[in-house]
């Protein structure tokens, strides 16, 4: 019997542990940096951009502050965020954290935004929450630009892109493909003699990405797999996909490279373990 106490004794410690370790994680943000450095145009070298995505609530907005001062510390060319900077179950229209934090950032930095899952869902109020999204946009500051299926140029050889993906793209269990063709049917071709980033929220469409043309994609949606495993990586996407192919980092495929954050917050399953939440900062040279 005081063997079975132990081992409850030792599960509930690991189970607090735990909770107490994702809670750290929560309240914490790091930088993680890449450096790229391949086919880049001069008129980038030299200079670095940020990358946020799956803001979410970043509890409830107490890590806007700090946010915000590595941004700053990093004085970007710009910043690309790419989807999910809110939660597509709830109304954003009133008063939502993101909304204080990417008007502020966009006072100082020209900011590019593309949507993720939950924007899609909003847009079409999925969820019927009666969510007014229009009113979210039109609080959002008139320099924001929204690339929601479209590109538009950042210097005279560089593209920025923003895909907005069907929400049927975003199944669970079953996973769809997203091919080059299709990709080109939502923005047109890829521009010739020209170095486009593509901001394309699910990173497991990373073929159709690199098919399309994109020299440089930037993803999230995966949350890092949530927990993280030494040698195994991220445990499980939100596609219900155990141990996924893409889960976090840099991937490279023909003359494609793609990012893969973590996030900035978390929904639903309110837990990180060994998954610190991130910005990240892109320098080219």
């Amino acid at each position: 019997m005081i063997y079975v106490i132990v081992i409850i004794v030792i599960i509930l410690l690991l189970l607090a542990g735990l909770i107490l370790e994702s809670r750290r994680e929560l309240n914490t943000v790091k930088i993680t940096e890449y450096t790229v450095n391949s086919d880049v145009p001069d008129s980038l070298k030299g200079r670095s951009i940020v990358f946020l995505s799956d803001y979410h609530e970043a509890e409830g907005g107490k890590l806007n502050d700090r946010l915000t001062e590595m941004i700053d510390s990093v004085n970007p060319m710009c910043i690309l965020a790419g989807g999910d900077m809110v939660n597509s179950n709830e109304d954003p229209a009133e008063k939502h954290p993101s909304l204080e934090f990417l008007n502020g950032l966009a006072k100082k930095y020209k900011l590019y935004y593309a949507y993720g899952n939950h924007e899609r869902r909003l847009a079409e109020d999925y969820h019927q929450v009666g969510a007014k999204w229009k009113k979210y946009l039109k609080r959002l500051d008139k320099s924001i630009e929204i690339l929601a299926n479209k590109g538009i140029p950042l210097t005279d050889d560089v593209y920025i892109y923003g895909l907005d993906i069907p929400i049927e793209k975003y199944g669970r269990i079953k996973y769809p493909e997203l091919t080059p063709e299709e990709i080109k049917g939502y923005v047109g071709e890829k521009p010739e003699d020209k170095y486009v980033i593509l901001m394309g929220h699910a990173p497991d469409f990373f073929e159709g990405y690199s098919g399309w043309g994109a020299e440089l994609i930037l993803s999230g949606h995966f949350h890092g797999g949530i927990v993280r495993l030494p040698f195994f990586g991220g445990v499980i996407s939100p596609r219900l996909c155990m141990f996924p192919k893409y889960d976090y980092g840099r991937y490279t495929k023909g003359g494609s490279t793609m990012l893969v954050t973590n996030g900035i917050g978390q929904h639903s399953i309110k837990l990180r373990f060994n998954n610190i939440p991130e910005i990240v900062v892109i320098r080219f040279s």
